[in-house]
């Protein structure tokens, strides 16, 4: 039987997961339609392989159908599906070895959708934005990364599909994003039109989660 051994980080995508291992290397394992683990020919892979190309990680982020991983250097890799340049490339074409998220240094931690907290606090994110959830004021799809608005001293960050919450220094939190079911916690639901004013109204800037 395999198994993984001196693991120190797991991350649960849609379809894959992903482990880090003591080593600096990861491992996936799941669906691979579009080369998220590092391999090509096989949609799916039933044991954990080891993602071509990675070493030195220190963080790792599954989404739905691609992978990031934070260097010790700050940087961060991607592969995997970029329809919507969640990888972060610059560019929409899927990737089965790690590329560069473009611009990026000094990185210390990731979350997918595609965020990445960085040493001085500030936020970066790339890809999908049809909900604003990449917090930087617009519902534009980014292929690189882009600043979210109004978030200076973020201490950690985590992402879900459309939705994103950061943690600051005084103990609150901001939300931006879908909020279809009231996630991003400022008394509000609007984003499937249910207020009848004929719009869609997610958060494309951070806003205060209430109460915290």
């Amino acid at each position: 039987m395999f198994g993984l051994s001196n693991v120190v980080a797991i991350s649960m995508g849609r379809y894959h997961a992903l482990a880090l291992l003591a080593d600096g290397t990861v491992w996936g394992w799941g669906g691979n339609g579009y080369g998220e683990l590092g391999t090509s020919g096989s949609p799916r892979t039933y044991i954990p392989v080891a993602v071509t190309g990675l070493s030195g990680v220190e963080a790792i982020a599954a989404g739905n159908s691609w992978s990031l991983a934070l260097g010790s250097d700050g940087t961060v890799w991607s592969l995997g599906d970029n329809g919507v340049g969640q990888l972060g490339d610059g560019t929409t074409v899927a990737r089965n070895t790690p590329v560069a998220v473009s611009g990026l240094t000094g990185a210390t931690s990731v979350a997918a959708h595609s965020m990445a907290l960085l040493s001085n606090g500030t936020l970066r994110a790339w890809g999908s934005n049809a909900y604003g959830q990449l917090g930087d004021g617009t519902t534009t799809q980014r292929t690189s990364p882009v600043a979210v608005s109004g978030v200076a001293r973020a201490v950690s960050v985590t992402a879900g599909n459309n939705d994103t919450l950061a943690l600051l220094p005084d103990g609150t939190a901001r939300g931006w994003g879908l909020n279809s079911s009231g996630q991003l916690g400022d008394g509000t639901t609007n984003t499937y039109g249910q207020l009848g004013d004929g719009t869609l109204t997610p958060r494309s800037t951070p806003v205060l989660v209430s109460g915290l």
